[in-house]
């Protein structure tokens, strides 16, 4: 069983093998150009989810006292032609409780109700040249209060060309459950 690892993007494995707590997988950006249309990226991330100094998968279900310390990170691995340039670092959150779904940005410390439009998103940072690797602190708080599924989406915008890159095709998500087992309120 392998525990506590990461694995890059190209790495292959025996078919078998079981995954314990805290493996992690890098996988590849997924780019927009500035007319929404789909445009290839070697941009590579890496989601992170801690709770208590523990690392956890993507998709682990936290019970609400674990839920109160969380800390999400996002490490990127810079296309080689995007170092240099000037971007903005855009963070997205897709909240869903039993009773609610709200999409939220990040706009630098601040998370704002998103009305899900692209020409609307507001910069959680602002960076002068992008570097070959950044690791964003995502959010870091307590999440114990609220109970539902997150979804958590980041990436840049080059301020040159607008491109925006992203983790779309894996998202970092996460459950909080009641007490009850259940993600409702």
């Amino acid at each position: 069983m392998l525990e506590n690892v990461i694995i890059g993007r190209n790495v292959k494995y025996a078919q078998g093998i079981d995954f314990g707590s805290g493996v992690q997988f890098v996988t590849q950006g997924f780019g927009i150009d500035r007319f929404g249309d789909f445009m290839p990226t070697r941009t590579d991330f890496l989601g992170n989810i801690r709770t208590q100094k523990q690392r956890h998968a993507n998709g682990i279900k936290l019970s609400r006292n674990i839920a109160s310390t969380v800390q999400i990170k996002n490490k990127l691995f810079i296309e080689a032609e995007h170092v240099g340039e000037s971007a903005e670092f855009l963070i997205v959150c897709y909240y869903k409780s039993a009773t609610r779904s709200i999409a939220y940005m990040r706009d630098e410390n601040n998370w704002k109700v998103w009305d899900g439009e692209v020409g609307s998103l507001q910069a959680a940072a602002q960076y002068d040249s992008l570097p070959e690797k950044m690791e964003i602190i995502v959010f870091e708080g307590d999440l114990s209060e609220m109970p539902g599924t997150f979804t958590l989406f980041s990436g840049y915008r080059l301020d040159r060309s607008q491109s925006i890159i992203y983790n779309g095709d894996e998202p970092i998500r996460f459950f909080v459950i009641n007490q009850s087992g259940f993600f409702g309120e």
